[in-house]
C-alpha cells in the first residue's frame, strides 16, 4: 500500500528584534520642574525699585539744605544779644532728630545732654515755641515726602513682580510646548530607525506594511502618552508656581505695612523728642 503523506507541522516563525531598533525614549526630567517664583527680595531691589530710593535721597538732601537755611534766618533773626551759639546747639538737635527713617540712616551729632538743657534754658519761650514750630513744619515736609516715596517705591515693586510672574507663568507653557515638541520629534525618529531595520529583515511586502503599521500604531500610543504626562506636570507646577506668586504678593505687601509702621513710629518719635527737648520756659505772667 501507498505511504500515507504526512504533513509536517507548521512551524511559527519568529523575528529577532531588529540589531539596529533604537529603544523607546525614556521620561526624562523636565525642566518644568525647575521653574520656582522669584523671592520677594529680587523685586525690593531691583533697578526701577533702586533708582526711586535714590530719587528719594536726592529730593531729601534737597529738602534738608532748604530747611537749614530756614533755620539759619531764624538765628539770625534772633536777638542780637543773644550768643549765637546757643541756637547752633538748636540746630544741631534737629540735625539729630531728623532723617533717620525706612529707607535712609543719617549720622547723628553728638551733642550731650547738658547741651540739650542749655537749649531749652537759654531762650526765651517766645523762641522756644517759634523753634518748635518750625522744626515740627520741618518734619512734617520729610514726612510727606517719605510717605509719596513709600508709596511709590513698593508701587514700582509691585510693577516689576506682575510682570515678572506673568512672563514666568508664559514660559512655563512655552517650556511645555518645547518639550512636547522634542518628544515627539524623538519619537518619530525612533520610528524611522525601527522601519528602517523592519526593511532590512522583511522581505515580504505584506508582513513589512503590517509591521510598519504596527510601529506607527505604538508611536501613536507613546505620543499620547507624553503628551498626557507632559499636560498633567505642565498643570500642576502652574498651580504650584502661582500659589507661589500669591505667597510672594502677600510678603510684599506685609513688607509695605512693615515699612509703613517703621516710618510713623519714627517720624512720631522725633516729634516726642523734640517736645521733650526744647524746654519750653514759663510765661513771664507765670513767674
Amino acid at each position: 500500500p501507498a505511504a500515507a503523506s504526512v504533513t509536517p507541522p507548521e512551524v511559527t516563525h519568529v523575528s529577532p528584534p531588529p540589531k539596529n531598533q533604537a529603544p523607546a525614549p525614556a521620561s526624562t526630567p523636565s525642566l518644568i520642574d525647575e521653574v520656582v517664583a522669584d523671592p520677594v527680595e529680587t523685586f525690593l531691589e531691583s533697578k526701577p525699585v533702586r533708582e526711586k530710593k535714590m530719587e528719594l535721597e536726592k529730593k531729601l538732601e534737597t529738602l534738608r539744605k532748604k530747611q537749614d537755611k530756614e533755620r539759619l534766618r531764624l538765628q539770625a533773626s534772633q536777638d542780637p544779644d543773644k550768643p549765637r551759639t546757643k541756637f547752633y546747639m538748636s540746630n544741631k538737635l534737629v540735625k539729630r532728630l531728623s532723617s533717620k527713617n525706612m529707607y535712609f540712616s543719617s549720622s547723628q551729632d553728638g551733642e550731650s545732654e547738658a547741651d540739650n538743657e542749655v537749649v531749652g534754658r537759654s531762650i526765651p519761650r517766645s523762641q522756644s515755641e517759634r523753634m518748635l514750630a518750625v522744626f515740627k513744619d520741618h518734619i512734617n515736609q520729610e514726612r510727606e515726602l517719605l510717605e509719596k516715596y513709600h508709596e511709590l517705591v513698593f508701587g514700582c515693586a509691585q510693577k516689576v513682580m506682575v510682570v515678572a510672574q506673568t512672563q514666568q507663568l508664559k514660559m512655563l507653557h512655552v517650556l511645555l510646548e518645547r518639550e512636547t515638541s522634542d518628544v515627539m520629534r524623538r519619537l518619530q525618529a525612533n520610528r524611522r530607525q525601527e522601519v528602517k531595520a523592519l526593511a532590512k529583515q522583511h522581505r515580504d511586502r505584506d508582513e513589512l506594511v503590517r509591521m510598519k503599521r504596527e510601529v506607527a500604531s505604538a508611536v501613536v500610543e507613546k505620543g499620547v502618552h507624553e503628551r498626557v504626562r507632559l499636560t498633567e506636570l505642565y498643570e500642576k507646577k502652574r498651580e504650584e508656581l502661582e500659589k507661589q506668586h500669591n505667597e510672594v504678593k502677600n510678603q510684599l505687601s506685609g513688607k509695605k505695612a512693615e515699612a509703613k509702621a517703621t516710618l510713623e513710629r519714627e517720624l512720631e518719635e522725633k516729634c516726642t523728642r523734640l517736645e521733650q527737648e526744647i524746654e519750653l520756659e514759663p510765661r513771664s505772667s507765670e513767674r
